[in-house]
């Protein structure tokens, strides 16, 4: 039989108690060297790493000892939390807007939520004004109704909303955008495509220094390189004279 831990540890454990055992150096990580090519065609390196699970001999058994508290009743929290759903910070302010889209007229920062249940109302006040501290303090006193606030809020962006010019220009806006994305992706993949050539032409005089191949197999594949080249500098030239055209005007 195997021994988990050593005699040093073991001399430690308290033996009228339960142990488990929590194995250290589970994963063994391999660190490579990964070549990336950049949107310009600039190759860069990056440091890449695998994990792979390590054999049970180099794992090395640490022992955790009993919390005491029985097994069933660690499976019954979690039967009993299971169906838990995460919450909003906010909770049960269903009114509160998010956080930093208030800000103080004065002084510019964010105005935190001030909830006041003995009278089921809530309040907006100027952050600055009570943690700003005697450098920082803000001027702006007054509260505002968390009521009040949502409703001019909402006038505000159902107008936007509903505004049928708006609707228009944002449609054109967006197909517009997509247009000139769908031409920017197609530039970048003729800057790979051309990298990619880069990159075998390097490879071919590479196999060309070291005699692997003739000198008559080295011109007629650098001829079809030099060609495949020119053609994707064309694509490219081509798709950035669209972009250009493409580029959303300023409204």
């Amino acid at each position: 039989m195997r021994i988990l831990v050593s005699p040093e540890v073991a001399s430690t454990l308290d033996y009228s108690r339960r142990h488990g055992v929590w194995w250290y150096g589970s994963e063994r990580h391999i660190y490579t060297q990964r070549r990336d090519i950049a949107p310009d065609g600039t190759p860069s390196y990056k440091r890449a790493k695998k994990s792979q699970p390590a054999a049970r001999e180099d794992k090395v058994a640490v022992p955790v000892p009993d919390a005491g508290i029985p097994k069933e009743w660690v499976l019954a929290a979690r039967e009993a939390i299971k169906d838990n759903l995460w919450t909003s910070k906010a909770g049960d302010r269903v009114w509160e807007r998010a956080g930093g889209v208030l800000r103080c007229a004065e002084c510019g920062r964010a105005m935190s939520v001030n909830y006041i249940r003995a009278k089921d109302s809530g309040y907006y006040r100027c952050t600055g004004r009570y943690n700003g501290g005697l450098e920082n303090h803000c001027s702006m006193s007054r509260t505002m109704r968390a009521e009040e606030v949502g409703a001019r809020v909402w006038s505000f962006v159902s107008k936007i909303l509903t505004d049928p010019s708006n609707l228009a220009r944002g449609l054109e806006r967006m197909i517009e955008n997509e247009r000139v994305r769908s031409t920017a992706e197609d530039e970048v993949s003729w800057l790979r495509r051309i990298a990619e050539i880069d990159l075998r032409q390097e490879r071919l005089l590479d196999l060309r220094l070291d005699g692997h191949i003739t000198s008559e197999q080295f011109r007629a594949r650098s001829t079809e390189l030099k060609g495949a080249c020119a053609a994707a500098q064309d694509q490219l030239e081509a798709t950035r004279s669209r972009l250009s055209h493409q580029r959303p005007r300023a409204q």
